[in-house]
């Protein structure tokens, strides 16, 4: 691919106005344009799930810079003569028609020599700024927080970030922080959330109830038609979080289902063991044919301290014939 570059009869190849390529790609690469904002000022705004659910008004106190309102950004007194402009009207001089024509013309200000600030070339600074021009404001904002926002989103507010001299106002983002949940998990527009419930429930059948975080209360029963095995999940219509401009729709609830297993020998009388064997469906029943061999309870600790001992005592072993090889006479052996 070849590109081939035309230029203008009349139009001079080193003017500063041409916007062909061989003016724009020069050895001082593309022009770039000075930012005439302020760079954008960004603060964290801690929410909850109810703050994101129902939606909120939260008032958040920000501390920014501000031009000083005393000078008007000028860094000293402004000059009571001119009003801070630096001209004034004076009469001109006289002629022999002066009274019949307005001769009025502008000159500087002989107060402050032209410069529009108090003392001229001795100008006093402002008592506010201390003639930097610019002074630390906090402000309050009221931050209208919709439902169904979620956290990471960005609250755009223009013009109300740092000012500097010379420059226009930056803008202030407030980036929403949701806070963890006790109960609650979010997953986009659902929720998500885990709950442990006994044997009896499980193979019974169980209710509960679940606060909303709306605060209301919402009555969850399973009759004893179905078991409820550990993770199972259900779906619960409608109760998720409120999507935004979807004309008040919610997402899902999911609840997973833990089951709290009894501890063992929670039974004092040995009859009700063979009672509930009895009540249970059958179990497999597996004829001898390999060796037999006994289960026991697992004990992480007690495997852990049994493996370093272990550990402890090879590396003793290994140490003492290092020993034996390397000092024949050692009082050791």
């Amino acid at each position: 691919m070849s590109f081939r570059f035309e230029f203008m009869d009349g139009q001079d190849e080193d003017s500063d106005d041409c916007d062909c390529p061989h003016h724009f790609y020069t050895h001082y690469g593309p022009s770039r344009r000075q930012s005439t904002k302020c760079p954008t000022k960004t603060e964290l705004l801690n929410v909850t799930l109810e703050d994101l659910y129902k939606g909120k008004k939260l008032n958040h106190k920000v501390t920014k810079d501000v031009s000083c309102k005393v000078c008007k950004g000028n860094g000293s007194k402004k000059c009571s003569t001119c009003n801070g402009r630096g001209k004034c009207l004076v009469n001109g001089p006289k002629t022999k028609n002066h009274k019949k024509k307005n001769n009025r013309i502008v000159k500087d200000c002989t107060k402050c020599c032209g410069t529009g600030k108090y003392g001229g070339t001795n100008v006093s600074n402002c008592t506010k700024c201390n003639k930097t021009r610019i002074v630390r404001e906090t402000v309050s904002y009221n931050v209208n927080i919709l439902p169904g926002m979620r956290d990471g989103q960005m609250i755009t507010l223009s013009g109300e970030g740092d000012e500097k001299d010379g420059l226009e106002a930056g803008d202030l983002i407030f980036i929403l922080q949701c806070e963890n949940h006790n109960c609650f998990k979010r997953n986009g527009d659902d929720l998500i959330m885990e709950k442990k419930i006994e044997l009896s429930g499980a193979l019974c059948g169980t209710s509960m109830i679940i606060e909303q975080l709306d605060g209301r209360k919402i009555l969850l029963t399973r009759e004893g038609d179905g078991t409820i095995q550990p993770g199972f999940i259900c779906k619960i219509q409608n109760e998720g979080m409120p999507i935004p401009n979807s004309n008040k729709k919610f997402g899902n609830m999911f609840i997973k289902f833990e089951v709290a297993f009894p501890s063992s020998y929670f039974f004092k009388n040995e009859e009700l063991y063979k009672e509930l064997e009895e009540a249970l469906p059958s179990k497999q029943k597996v004829k001898p044919r390999g060796e037999e061999v006994s289960l026991q309870e697992y004990n992480r600790r007690r495997y852990q301290f049994t493996n370093r001992r272990e550990a402890y005592d090879s590396e003793s072993d290994e140490e003492e014939e290092s020993c034996h090889f390397s000092h024949p006479q050692c009082p050791m052996h």
